[in-house]
């Protein structure tokens, strides 16, 4: 169940941070910060686990009900080993075992316990301890405090087989994993996870799919097809997403190469005016605008041609004479609103360089009125 979680906060971790680099989205930390603090904290536990080994409390239903059944054996000590783990500065052994049950022949297994300093002459190496088989054709043993039975076998212990265990057996008291266990099922183990983990992803990331591909791509080619001023059809689906939660009614509109800026009505019909931001499809709400707009200055997102602004940077580049290389690094954004003094709603297009700047204005429609 660890590896299945440490799968789906990897893959929606990943999601997330690609969300936020790409498309500038930082409302998604909240799935970022806790999976790269909780995920190496998962990683560890899964990487204490083989250490561990099944831990069962003697004191546990399936300790009870397997003494019931009579699986209690006395098991001598054939080896002692540290593992290097220390659980609150207690080392954790792995012991080697010979385990002489009633109803069936003598076996080798090993398990890993917390053995206190105090408590280690009870295990030292020939002792002899008892030990509750959990399962009935299982070689899982937890070690109890009873006194053990007498040890009868006489012969070499290390020549006893070992009886392996079944990564698919189900063993009372311990948790079944509910992938594919066993080396044989590596591979669809591997799988599981690996879909775990996608499946975790695309939550996260699929509302952003076309954002993270155009970004993506402008990352490796340097172009501008994911901005919402430049990318051909970019203005219109930033607005159309403003559309879908807010509604169409807005007094200005700012459009940038990572994000949008939108003065719209604090409510339907109301004649207070909030500020609100557009980062792929998600729309958050700010701060009332700096400067309330007057109800005149609404108009309505049907109003633009908003396929037409990228046009219409494109020619204000070409206008200006201004090369990619010289607007890198710098702002540059269209501006949608209502003239107060013609009423009009205009299309402006600024560019910027590191030694000046130009505009361009155009109708909602996209004709355009002047460049300089």
């Amino acid at each position: 169940m660890l590896r299945l979680l440490a799968s789906a906060l990897l893959g929606a971790g990943l999601a997330a941070v690609l969300v936020i680099v790409l498309v500038g989205d930082y409302s998604r930390m909240w799935i970022a910060i806790p999976a790269v603090t909780l995920l190496p904290i998962i990683l560890v536990a899964v990487g204490m686990m083989p250490l561990l080994g099944g831990q069962v409390a003697d004191s546990s239903p399936a300790v009870g009900a397997a003494r019931q059944a009579g699986r209690l054996a006395p098991a001598g000590v054939l080896g002692l080993r540290a593992t290097g783990v220390r659980i609150n500065d207690v080392t954790v052994y792995e012991l080697d075992l010979l385990v002489e049950p009633a109803d069936r022949p003598v076996y080798r297994t090993s398990l890993r316990r917390r053995i206190d300093p105090a408590e280690m002459p009870r295990f030292a190496v020939g002792s002899v301890i008892a030990v509750v088989r959990l399962g009935e054709d299982t070689p899982d043993v937890v070690i109890v405090a009873d006194d053990p039975p007498p040890l009868r076998y006489a012969g070499d212990g290390h020549a006893v087989p070992v009886w392996e265990r079944d990564p698919r057996a189900r063993v009372p008291g311990l948790p079944r994993s509910i992938v594919p266990t066993g080396p044989r099922s590596r591979v669809a183990r591997r799988g599981v996870f690996a879909l775990v983990a996608v499946g975790a992803a695309a939550v996260v990331g699929w509302p952003y799919r076309e954002d993270l591909l155009l970004s993506g791509r402008d990352l490796v080619t340097r172009g501008h097809d994911a901005s919402a001023v430049r990318g051909e059809g970019r203005a219109r689906a930033a607005v159309e997403a403003f559309r879908g939660e807010r509604g169409s009614t807005v007094t200005e509109v700012l459009l940038y190469d990572r994000w949008t800026s939108i003065i719209a009505p604090t409510s339907p019909g109301a004649s207070t005016y909030d500020s609100f931001e557009v980062r792929g499809p998600h729309v958050s709400r700010g701060e009332p605008a700096t400067i309330q707009p007057e109800p005149a200055e609404e108009f309505d997102l049907d109003e633009v041609d908003w396929d037409a602004i990228a046009g219409l940077f494109a020619t204000a580049q070409d206008a200006l004479g201004y090369t990619d290389a010289q607007l890198r690094g710098n702002t540059q954004h269209a501006g949608v609103r209502r003239d107060p003094t013609a009423g009009a709603v205009g299309i402006s297009v600024y560019l910027s360089t590191d030694y000046g700047s130009g505009s361009l204005d155009a109708t909602a429609d996209g004709t355009v009125v002047e460049v300089g």
